[in-house]
């Protein structure tokens, strides 16, 4: 099993309180959200943090989305396109995501 990471961006938003797997795939279908990362889980973002990075995380809202797959995801050869079908298929298809958000941040864990 394979564990990946997607982290999506967007200029800060406000996250509604109720049905948010709903919000990010309107937000995904409206091209509202840009892939920053996609690919094998990654280290603790803190441990690499520096003033620069602070700044844009007080500007933007992010998504990650954590699953695993039975199967490597050959992502070099995958369009941003294609991703964006990817992940819309993975919130649409999944029935149990579970969901942790704050202000302007979401984690959806499949």
């Amino acid at each position: 099993m394979t564990h990946y990471t997607i982290v999506l961006e967007t200029p800060k938003i406000t996250i509604p309180e109720s049905k948010i797997v709903e919000f990010v795939i309107h937000l995904l279908i409206n091209d509202r959200l840009r892939i920053d990362y996609f690919g094998f889980e990654i280290d603790n973002p803190a441990d690499y943090s520096n003033e620069e990075m602070e700044r844009k995380e007080n500007e933007t809202s992010f998504v990650n989305i954590n699953f695993e797959s039975d199967h490597e995801i050959d992502l070099d050869n995958m369009s941003e396109k294609e991703k964006n079908i990817f992940i819309n298929e993975l919130l649409t298809v999944n029935e149990k995501i579970s969901v942790q958000s704050d202000q302007k941040d979401i984690t959806l864990s499949i």
